[in-house]
């Protein structure tokens, strides 16, 4: 994977909305950086737990 400078978070339908994934893209490039199923927060922590932070740009996490 390489480093993102932005990210989009999109959920989709699989099986006409009986299951669902979500997924990460880097803006950028268009490459899907991460998937994973199901669509709610619970979900989506996972790909905090399983994604290198350290590929996101320092700029997302400026303080102000």
């Amino acid at each position: 994977m390489n480093s993102s400078e932005s990210v989009k978070v999109d959920e989709f339908a699989i099986h006409k909305g009986h299951s669902y994934a979500s997924c990460v893209m880097d803006l950028e490039t268009g490459e899907i950086q991460w998937v994973g199923k199901g669509h709610g927060m619970e979900d989506f922590r996972k790909f905090f737990e399983e994604y290198d932070m350290e590929l996101l740009s320092p700029s997302r996490f400026r303080q102000t």
